[in-house]
């Protein structure tokens, strides 16, 4: 290892500076040994290969006019063929993937403001995502957002655009060079809306019906078809952390599009893991050595429960809470309160002002109903924060963790019933969710045999609960 460490760096040695597999095969050295070594050598990580494309977290969106994404499309290339058109500005609702398209002479402020005015005619967002271009931080456009109440924010990486309306900025444009290969002109401006217009009709695989299709009568059919492909995408990925809390990482650094390939790919700084989040994909949050935390994912705590349903899995044992709202419904930003009246009436069917215990007692609750249980199980990485946050010593398990199906495909296979406290028919209840948890649980738990050496007779009992809120 010796002579390795001396010929890795001499500019003459046909070994200097090479690769893990040429290391192994001129040295005969094993290979962990050579990349152990080879991690603190700077020349080698800091110019180590990048994968730059990895699967990111996907939008969780659960309604129309939910989030709305926009972006910017440049076509100064064929203006001459397009009088006064030289942006096209495009937008698209994450949840319906229904599209608008509007032209533009310019991108300042002023233009770029009238033509989501024109969209804000029709629907306006609870929030708005973009990529960091300034056009959509001119002053003009974010007095715009104020007036219409919209939460507006950007994508953090300058190498990540906003996925959904990138996704649909390649397939218009595809749509719109087939039809310049037709007509042999790249003449478009008189037949743009016809173009938006066919793709609003056109089917679309994730919402299993075409945009235009998407309406209050069947949000919920959409919000369970973007579920299940969702679920049958993330079957194909493994899910495993590769690193684990109190690891030392460097990351990517951004290059630009024509920027070299040989210059450094890594950061130079050194930045410590300090939570790993187990979801699809596995997410780490981190922090640089003078432990500030590096801006990513920052989980805040927006859950308000309404209903609370806890049932032990060992005994015939359920405990179930209707909880008053914390606030009046008034007092939230009209953001908020739309949201609230959508769950209400295509959702979950519970009013926002009705319940039966304080809101203020959910702590005390939450304590008293699982002070025997040894480990709760819930579904949702949501969920589970939640309750490790207020329950930090007991064991907080995601049920997803163990392959559970989704909620959709329990009550299609189990005979379980929904609460009376719901307006709606078809709501999500979470009396029926927790009944089909447990249901599943016991079954798999009966069927994998899953290893429960290390609790005793007597706590077994009171070991486990099913959870849902």
């Amino acid at each position: 290892m010796d002579n390795l460490k001396k010929r890795y760096f001499l500019p003459g040695d046909p070994l200097s500076f090479s690769s893990v597999n040429k290391l192994v095969k001129s040295t005969n050295i094993p290979k962990k040994e050579i990349e152990k070594w080879l991690e603190g050598v700077d020349s080698f990580t800091l110019h180590k290969q990048v994968r730059r494309r990895f699967p990111r977290n996907s939008y969780h969106v659960t309604n129309i006019d939910d989030l709305f994404q926009a972006d910017l499309i440049d076509m100064r290339n064929i203006a001459k063929y397009n009088p006064g058109v030289n942006y096209l500005l495009t937008v698209i609702d994450v949840f319906s993937k229904y599209a608008w398209v509007k032209p533009l002479r310019t991108k300042t402020g002023a233009d770029v403001a009238n033509a989501f005015r024109e969209i804000f005619e029709d629907r306006v967002p609870i929030n708005l995502q973009t990529d960091k271009g300034k056009e959509f931080l001119a002053k003009n456009v974010q007095n715009l957002f104020k007036q219409y109440d919209i939460n507006y924010y950007v994508t953090n990486n300058p190498d990540v655009k906003a996925a959904v309306i990138e996704r649909f900025n390649k397939t218009f444009k595809t749509k719109m060079y087939k039809y310049f290969t037709y007509s042999n002109s790249f003449e478009y401006h008189n037949v743009l809306s016809d173009l938006v217009n066919a793709y609003n009709n056109s089917y679309h695989r994730t919402i299993k019906m075409t945009p235009n299709q998407v309406n209050p009568d069947n949000i919920l059919q959409v919000y369970n078809n973007i579920l299940s492909v969702r679920s049958k995408d993330n079957k194909r990925i493994k899910r495993r952390s590769l690193y684990k809390v109190g690891d030392y990482v460097r990351i990517t650094k951004y290059k630009h599009v024509f920027e070299k390939g040989y210059v450094n790919n890594w950061s130079g700084e050194i930045f410590k893991i300090t939570n790993v989040i187990m979801r699809q994909p596995v997410v780490y949050k981190i922090s640089d050595l003078m432990d500030e935390p590096i801006d990513g994912i920052n989980p805040g705590e927006h859950l308000i429960i309404k209903e609370l349903v806890v049932l032990n899995t060992d005994k015939p044992s359920l405990k179930f809470f209707l909880f008053k709202p914390p606030e009046d419904l008034s007092t939230l930003p009209h953001r908020y309160q739309r949201q609230a009246d959508w769950l209400t009436y295509n959702f979950h069917g519970l009013c926002w002002s009705s319940g039966i215990s304080e809101y203020e007692k959910l702590n005390e609750i939450l304590h008293e109903s699982t002070k025997d249980s040894k480990c709760i199980y819930v579904k949702g990485l949501e969920k589970k924060r939640f309750i490790s946050n207020r329950l930090p010593d007991i064991e907080v398990v995601n049920i997803e963790d163990l392959e559970c199906p989704s909620l959709r495909y329990l009550r299609e296979h189990f005979d379980t019933r929904c609460c009376d406290n719901h307006i709606i028919k078809n709501a999500v209840c979470a009396l029926e969710n927790v009944q089909n948890l447990a249901t599943w649980y016991n079954e798999y738990y009966t069927t994998q045999k899953l290893p429960r050496e290390d609790i005793s007779k007597e706590e077994e009992k009171t070991s486990c609960c099913c959870f849902s809120i």
